[in-house]
């Protein structure tokens, strides 16, 4: 038959827990809350310096975009700064467009047209002209050597040839510019 027990069965003792063990348990659980909050203040720490990277690197993004602008506008202070040096030197040599334009066109005859001018950074002017006659040339030729603002005026490569049914003489015109105060 089977065996029914209705006593209540009792609870199996417990052994007493050493207090050398309670203490290793405790110590265990300490170093393990330390840990936990040592990396946590860690982690916190790195978050906050990520976010504190970001926010200059943003700074630097825009810094960089400031640093740029600034290169562009002292990239273009140094041209206009050597465009102003380039105007005070026409100025004090006497290299000014407009008076030199200006006396040549008051010297120059009625039946001489100019075909091109150009100078260079020296004060070299060449001047190619057409007429219908060689004493116009050298009316020209002449009208510039008495001008206060050219010097050293030389008439060369006088070519006649004909445009349509005229015959027409081109030459060329080498001067330099007058320097000195007298010429001004």
């Amino acid at each position: 038959m089977p065996r029914i027990n209705l006593l209540p069965e009792r609870e199996a003792k417990k052994a007493p827990v050493s207090p050398k063990r309670l203490i290793f348990i405790v110590i265990v659980e300490v170093v393990v809350v330390t840990a936990l909050t040592v990396y946590l203040s860690q982690l916190f720490t790195i978050r906050q310096m990520e976010k504190e990277l970001a926010q200059v690197r943003a700074q630097l993004a825009v810094m960089q975009q400031d640093l740029d602008i600034l290169s562009q506008v002292q990239t273009r202070s140094k041209e206009l700064r050597a465009l102003a040096d380039e105007i005070r030197s026409i100025q004090a040599e006497n290299r000014a467009p407009a008076p030199v334009l200006r006396e040549l066109r008051r010297v120059v005859p009625q039946d001489v047209w100019l075909e091109s001018f150009s100078t260079d950074p020296k004060g070299a002017i060449s001047i190619g002209a057409a007429t219908f006659s060689m004493e116009s040339a050298a009316r020209l030729s002449l009208q510039l050597e008495r001008s206060p603002v050219f010097a050293d005026v030389k008439l060369s490569s006088v070519t006649l040839g004909s445009r349509g049914e005229s015959q027409v003489y081109t030459f060329n015109i080498g001067c330099g510019l007058e320097t000195d105060e007298s010429g001004r």
